[in-house]
């Protein structure tokens, strides 16, 4: 998408939010970072690099596929602002990734004001969102922020899930009576449109995106809806180390029930 010619962490998180731990949000990074990949590999944005452009990441979690892969792919640059709204994943992120370029920042990218964010770092370049925006419930206010934050001519890449075998499974146990007070209801962390043990409207979704994207004011330049299959070689592979820990439920769990 392009541009056309046209407090410390000063919002209350929504209690939608996925309560995910930073450092056990990294059991997906090699599935993830092969999706956030092939996205920036088929991306071609129409205005070249340069090492003058400062760049912002929306949803940067833990700070690891910026500092990893994406980093290194904007290098060299001025600078990149990587926002989240979850003040855990900022603080493990401005300790782990320790690279000279790179700001951390507060901002929910469909709550918060963008003008502070561009009071204290001026206007952008690019804007990208790895796997992010499936949380956006209001995609038009998001994509505005995103118009307001970007420069005249500036560009974005948004990739998001739509639909995903692991939260079907998550989604399936929270519903179950005996599992539902361990287990966080997905429903409602996620935006309305996503898909839970359901087929994908792809139309449907490509439509609501261009129409959101258009009322912002930006220019659309491609948007597509694919599957990908993400491969685990155990199930403890799959659920991460420690199970459900990643969405901060394990204490929770009785012995009994984690062993039935």
């Amino acid at each position: 998408m392009q541009k056309n010619g046209l407090p410390k962490y000063p919002l209350r998180q929504r209690e939608s939010c996925c309560n995910l731990e930073p450092g056990a949000f990294t059991w997906l990074k090699s599935n993830s970072y092969k999706e956030n990949l092939k996205g920036l590999d088929r991306v071609r944005f129409r205005n070249p690099s340069s090492k003058h452009h400062v760049h912002l990441d929306v949803g940067c979690g833990p700070g690891n596929f910026l500092q990893e892969h994406l980093l290194p792919r904007l290098r060299p640059c001025r600078r990149v602002v990587a926002v989240d709204n979850s003040p855990y994943m900022l603080e493990y992120a401005t300790r782990h990734c320790l690279e000279p370029e790179v700001t951390f920042d507060f901002m929910d990218i469909e709550q918060s004001d963008p003008q502070r964010i561009l009071d204290t770092h001026d206007s952008f370049d690019r804007v990208f969102s790895f796997l992010t925006f499936h949380y956006v419930y209001d995609l038009s206010k998001a994509y505005r922020n995103v118009y307001n934050l970007l420069k005249d001519e500036g560009e974005c890449l948004i990739l998001y899930f739509t639909r995903t075998a692991i939260t079907d499974v998550f989604q399936r146990l929270h519903e179950m009576e005996e599992w539902s007070a361990y287990t966080p209801d997905l429903k409602s962390m996620f935006a309305e449109r996503y898909c839970f043990n359901a087929a994908v409207p792809e139309e449907e979704i490509i439509a609501n995106e261009i129409k959101a994207v258009t009322m912002a004011g930006l220019e659309l330049v491609s948007c597509r809806a694919y599957a990908s299959h993400w491969t685990f070689p155990t199930v403890a592979d799959c659920l991460g180390e420690s199970g459900s820990d990643h969405y901060s439920t394990a204490a929770k769990v009785s012995k009994h029930t984690r062993e039935t």
